[in-house]
């Protein structure tokens, strides 16, 4: 079994787990920090949200990444939104400028963003992703996706809620694992609970 710990104080915290050497140090430059121990409750649930935030856009890309091929589906963005979300990421920028996104992207992959349903398995080629790569630079991109990520990260931190994780250092925690998959978040907070 794997454990949580939680280390540190101030403007640095580490998260670590007992195999595998796995850790990561978050470092927060904000007048507000995140203590140890700290429990949920009000204004702290918007803290956790804003560090996590930090977190993840630090470790996943900038606005404009492209991984054409992220376990068989590419993957787009801050967030590095996934498969079938990059698609609905892609929908949404487009809505709010279908004309601008329909002379970068070209006829063919617009069409195929505007009436596709799934992109469980869709990898872009190297042209493909230089056209989205451009999309994700515009205004209408940076406005969807800062948008979409803060939704994306408050609802990360309620589900740690509802699975009874109260500190907050650990929602941070459990927000950047649940933005790399539900299933093994969930997983690693149940080894945690049975500490």
């Amino acid at each position: 079994n794997q454990n949580l710990v939680l280390t540190g104080s101030g403007t640095s915290v580490t998260v670590a787990t007992n195999s595998k050497a796995a850790s990561q140090t978050w470092v927060f430059e904000n007048a507000d920090v995140i203590e140890p121990g700290d429990v949920l409750q009000g204004a702290n649930e918007a803290l956790a949200c804003q560090h996590a935030m930090e977190i993840l856009y630090n470790n996943e890309g900038s606005y404009t990444t492209v991984t054409k091929n992220d376990n068989n589906a590419l993957s787009i963005g801050k967030l590095q939104w996934h498969a079938t979300r990059a698609l609905n990421l892609l929908k949404d920028i487009i809505a709010l400028n279908p004309s601008n996104a329909k002379s970068i992207l070209g006829t063919s992959l617009y069409d195929e963003i505007t009436t596709s349903t799934s992109w469980s398995n869709r990898i872009a080629s190297d042209e493909e992703a230089a056209l989205l790569k451009t999309l994700l630079a515009t205004s209408e991109s940076k406005t969807v996706q800062d948008q979409t990520g803060a939704n994306d990260v408050s609802d990360y931190i309620s589900a740690g809620v509802k699975l009874g994780i109260t500190d907050v250092a650990v929602l941070v925690y459990y927000a950047d694992m649940r933005n790399q998959g539900a299933n093994f978040a969930n997983d690693m907070a149940e080894i945690a609970k049975e500490k």
